[in-house]
């Protein structure tokens, strides 16, 4: 192994060193260690200001709120949890644990991004920015851990954040981002070179957190796993790996306790259940098919993503290969394999499950290019300038396919309807009425007065419409919807009906952010 590669027991090799330096102030601590990361800090600020342009103009025009209503499910989410110190806008029924939710509640309460932004679906993507910048950071600093030059670690940055994909799926308000994220915080911390107990906890705590904020996280529990055994010092490692696996396991199990002590753990009658919703996320929620199916779910949403961009997914699963006959790499090759294969198989496959993948993938396809560029550099000149070829050739194709796509996201050339759709209808639909919304309005109505509670409340999400037992309509007056509610509830055969006889009255906004209010003829449900 290089010695670029080798992680440094500071204890065992400047233990002098070491004990003078604790004792030093806080504050000569911090400017120690800022010198001694100066070169790194600096390329990693400007690849982040890159980043923040990158993610930031835009994001509240592309993609339009059209394409996802998941989006005002988490918002509204979020706002209960701070609005009506409840977990959900509705009855929460555990369809995801409720941490990646609270993370944007503290949030907005942190900025007062309630009282400042235009809708409601804008403080969500307002709290993905953040997100995103850090995990930027962390991947640079996982990259340099496991051995990476910083302009591979840059590399590996840029690639995660610049390609169309990922500046469409880290601009929504996805529970996958936070996810990623924190999974990415937690190969950091357990690749630490100081291989302490300190950072196998962290890692842990990190892991906790990614697995309570997007319950698909507990698939990367044995690729962490392996990596905090490979950066473990031999007599320690039992100590780091159970120091790991006591934090990762520990804290998630307050989830089921907490629905344990709600008796909301196991099924039964009149209550939800934990165990009823693991079951409808494995079993019993209707399948997407397999991506080998022509005209299936899943081959819809594996085409989606290699339409807004085939290079690094692409790139990524040829790495993964690659990357399992390197005992550092390995880990990360298996995981993305792993993540790959999930739309093979016949069952749910959620659009966001790609934005795991995004990450690792990046981190191969950065960190090969930068064992060939090192290999060939080492080889003379000649090698040297052969080895820069795939590297030029494979930004020269990236750039070429991104550039124009990216420059296309940031553009704000369509108008978000929702703020002109709240007042016309606060103007023109009063507070007696029945209106059938999709989530990603539902928030801006509620914050703007229309009654949310009891069995006849004036706005009802679509998703609730005959499916939930508190809520009795007799009849409904209006659709407000960005998300077209015959695709978003093309199960519930009320709202079909509903959607059928009806007609448009008014519309705002446009392109993929434009709001529909249409009148219902015939009410009566």
């Amino acid at each position: 192994m290089s010695t670029a590669l080798r992680p440094l027991d500071f204890r065992a090799h400047y233990l002098e060193d070491y004990e003078v330096a604790v004792r030093l102030p806080l504050r000569h601590r911090v400017r120690s260690w800022a010198g001694l990361h100066a070169r790194s800090l600096l390329l990693l600020g400007a690849v982040l200001v890159g980043v923040a342009v990158l993610h930031g103009v835009g994001m509240l025009h592309s993609p339009g709120i059209d394409v996802n209503d998941d989006e005002g499910t988490y918002v509204a989410q979020a706002w209960a949890v701070g609005a009506k110190h409840e977990l959900s806008h509705y009855t929460y029924w555990y369809d995801h644990p409720p941490l990646g939710w609270i993370q944007i509640a503290a949030y907005a309460a942190a900025t007062g991004a309630w009282s400042r932004a235009p809708f409601a679906v804008a403080v969500g993507r307002e709290f993905m920015l953040v997100v995103n910048l850090a995990a930027c950071a962390a991947l640079f600093v996982l990259a340099r851990r496991l051995g990476l030059g910083r302009p591979a670690a840059a590399a590996a940055v840029v690639l995660f954040a610049a390609s169309p994909l990922s500046v469409d799926f880290h601009r929504m308000v996805w529970l996958d981002n936070l996810e990623a994220a924190w999974l990415i915080a937690a190969f950091a911390c357990a690749a630490s070179p100081r291989r302490s107990m300190a950072s196998g906890i962290a890692a842990g705590t990190c892991f906790a957190v990614a697995v309570l904020s997007k319950e698909t996280g507990a698939l990367f529990a044995p690729f962490l796993l392996w990596v905090v055994w490979q950066y473990s010092e031999v007599r320690t490692r039992p100590y780091r790996v159970a120091a790991f696996t006591t934090v990762a396991v520990a804290v998630p199990v307050f989830y089921p306790l907490y629905a344990a002590v709600k008796n909301e753990l196991l099924e039964g009658p009149g209550h939800v259940s934990l165990l009823w919703a693991v079951r409808w996320q494995l079993v019993l929620r209707r399948s997407d098919g397999s991506a080998l199916d022509a005209g299936s779910g899943a081959r819809h949403n594996v085409e989606s993503w290699l339409q807004l961009d085939p290079w690094l997914l692409l790139l990524g699963l040829a790495s993964a290969v690659i990357a399992l006959a390197m005992k550092q790499l390995r880990p990360f090759g298996l995981a993305v394999l792993l993540l790959a294969a999930m739309p093979l198989r016949h069952g749910y496959l959620p659009w966001g499950h790609v934005a795991t993948v995004l990450p690792f993938a990046a981190l191969l396809v950065a960190a090969l290019l930068d064992r060939l560029i090192r290999a060939a550099h080492a080889r003379g000149s000649l090698a040297r300038a052969a080895g820069l070829v795939p590297a030029l050739v494979v930004s020269a194709l990236v750039a070429t396919s991104w550039v124009p796509t990216d420059a296309a996201r940031m553009r704000r050339d369509t108008e978000v309807g929702v703020p002109a759709a709240v007042a016309w209808v606060r103007n023109n639909i009063g507070r007696d009425k029945h209106i059938v919304v999709d989530d990603n309005v539902w928030l801006d109505l509620a914050r703007a007065g229309y009654p949310t509670d009891g069995k006849e409340p004036s706005i009802v999400w679509v998703y609730k419409v005959g499916l939930d037992p508190a809520i009795q309509l007799k009849s409904v007056d209006y659709f407000v919807y960005a998300m077209n509610p015959t695709y978003a509830a093309q199960d519930i055969p009320q709202v079909v009906s509903l959607f059928r006889d009806s007609y448009v009255v008014a519309t705002f906004g446009s392109g993929e952010n434009q709001v529909t209010v249409r009148k219902v003829v015939h009410t009566r449900l």
